[in-house]
């Protein structure tokens, strides 16, 4: 109990420790407020969100989505460093043997491995390469420059196809470029919502404590932050996939043309076959489904924030 004198009558009245509010005074019927109410903006700014993953959906969701980041990272990690974003193949067979070759296409370089059998099996061919995208581009410019100076300026068929050539490798080069962008921001972004999720995982064990503060606004960007993320890969895999030349559009530029193949359409006993790689598959696939997961948790959000209104 707290004794205080009425701001009236100045008689002493007795109030509980924690009373807040308007009191009337016993002796006098005289009105007067006493004690200032406690500050809980914060819970009431964040305290709702803080539930979002509480009870059955968060034993299982905060776990799951912090195990799907670290795929994530992985997977991004692994992309940045893969060479299998595009794959193409040309086999051939004649009369004296058959043989294969194989691109593998990366961010910045290609890897060329060729195999042919002939005379029985008794002659065979092993050869595998790598070509910069950006040494080849520079390359192929080089030799149309020293052919147009052969040829005292002026633009042959050869020298036209070498200029082809080198837009060819110029636009994995742009393409590779630009995917390594996104890979790289998206990397960080998964990193920085990680930790984050660590962060949020330990305070919820009571491994550590963080402020309240600081735990509603962790939360309020979680869902948000993993959305923008997702989507942030999945374009970027899209525009590589936009941006890429084709072996298979009919282009002379094609390393594939040499081999009677445009467009699919080969000459001989000629097959060719390409498309986007594993990897390409994988981060797209991983992608969409990271997205799908966010809008879960974002989709309990609303739902607390409905709750809220009414």
């Amino acid at each position: 109990m707290v004794e205080i004198l009425c701001p009236h009558c100045e008689e002493e009245i007795e109030l509980d420790d924690d009373a807040v509010g308007e009191f009337s005074c016993p002796y006098c019927d005289g009105e007067f407020e006493w004690g200032e109410p406690e500050e809980e903006e914060a819970d009431l700014d964040f305290g709702d969100f803080n539930k979002v993953h509480s009870g059955t959906i968060g034993l299982i969701y905060k776990p799951a989505m912090l195990a799907f980041t670290l795929v994530m990272v992985i997977i991004t990690v692994v992309g940045l460093n893969s060479g299998s974003w595009y794959g193409a193949s040309a086999t051939m067979e004649d009369s004296n043997g058959e043989g294969e070759i194989n691109y593998d296409f990366g961010l910045s370089e290609a890897e060329v491995s060729a195999h042919y059998v002939g005379d029985g099996g008794n002659d065979t061919l092993k050869t595998d390469d790598i070509f910069g995208y950006e040494d080849m581009e520079k390359e192929l410019l080089r030799m149309q420059k020293k052919l147009e100076e052969r040829e005292e300026g002026f633009a042959t068929a050869e020298s036209v196809g070498l200029g082809e050539m080198a837009d060819w490798w110029a636009d994995w080069a742009s393409s590779g470029s630009l995917l390594y962008f996104f890979l790289i921001m998206s990397l960080i972004f998964f990193i920085i919502i990680l930790i984050s999720k660590i962060l949020l995982l330990l305070d919820e064990k009571g491994n550590m404590e963080l402020p309240a503060n600081l735990i509603g606004v962790l939360n309020k960007g979680d869902n948000i932050s993993t959305f923008v993320t997702g989507i942030l890969l999945l374009i970027g895999c899209v525009i590589y996939a936009i941006m890429i030349p084709g072996v298979l559009d009919g282009s002379t530029a094609s390393p594939f043309s040499s081999t009677g193949c445009i467009s699919g359409h080969c000459d001989n006993d000629t097959d060719l076959s390409a498309g986007m790689g594993m990897i390409w598959w994988t981060t797209i696939i991983l992608s969409i489904g990271y997205c799908s997961a966010s809008i879960l948790g974002l989709m309990e959000e609303w739902k607390i924030a409905d709750a809220q209104a009414s």
